[in-house]
């Protein structure tokens, strides 16, 4: 057995699709195909098991973007009748490593299975092991999950297509999507993705204090 103690502090989620038993085959294959292409697509260690749960291990920087990318992915490929959506537990921490991923250890690991197992009406939590310092980070996290949870399929798939590329033109974005400029310009607007944005950009500093 190969364990090693990584003395870092990193973040760790587990998740899994909600509802995935009322999926059809189609909608279940491609909710694991588009998590599986963003984790490879990001360069993050991830695990598939238990048929619809996930475990992925990231900078505790880049964490939160990557639960909201991986939610914004799955919305952008449901509808009415097949939603698929995921919970998502971020656990920050130190890990044991071993062999897989799935066979690991350590703080980030178990704070994130306990907040999934906790994790009741919301969809995105984060337990570290300074609760006091992330009261700010809860609150806003609390509201960018409702605003996500609310979006439709296309401001998912729009905003899931702004953030992979946020320096290009709504013009090019909704070339992409399959849209004109000015309807691009108003389903952005209507998901609010200039707070999304701004919070993604403030979130690593107080995820670092939680470090401190």
């Amino acid at each position: 057995m190969d364990i090693k103690d990584n003395s870092a502090v990193i973040a760790v989620i587990t998740g899994d699709l909600i509802a995935s038993q009322n999926l059809d085959e189609q909608h279940f294959q491609q909710a694991l195909t588009v998590l599986s292409t963003l984790f490879t697509e990001m360069n993050y260690e991830f695990d598939l098991y238990r048929g619809d749960s996930f475990q992925v291990i990231v900078p505790p920087k880049k964490v939160i973007e990557l639960a909201i990318l991986a939610r914004l992915s799955l919305k952008a490929i449901g509808d009415k009748q097949q939603e698929t959506d995921a919970r998502i537990s971020i656990g920050i921490g130190h890990i044991l490593r071993n062999e897989t991923i799935r066979t690991s250890n350590g703080s980030a690991f178990i704070r994130s299975g306990i907040g999934l197992d906790k994790i009741k009406h919301r969809k995105i939590v984060l337990i570290s092991a300074s609760p006091n310092k992330q009261i700010e980070l809860d609150l806003l996290l609390e509201y960018v999950d409702k605003h996500i949870s609310e979006l439709t399929k296309e401001q998912a798939r729009v905003l899931l297509a702004y953030l992979a590329q946020p320096d290009i033109s709504h013009e090019e974005i909704g070339r992409k999507v399959g849209k004109s400029r000015a309807n691009t310009t108003k389903i952005l607007n209507k998901a609010n993705y200039h707070l999304l944005e701004k919070f993604l950009t403030a979130q690593p500093h107080l995820i670092e204090n939680l470090k401190k």
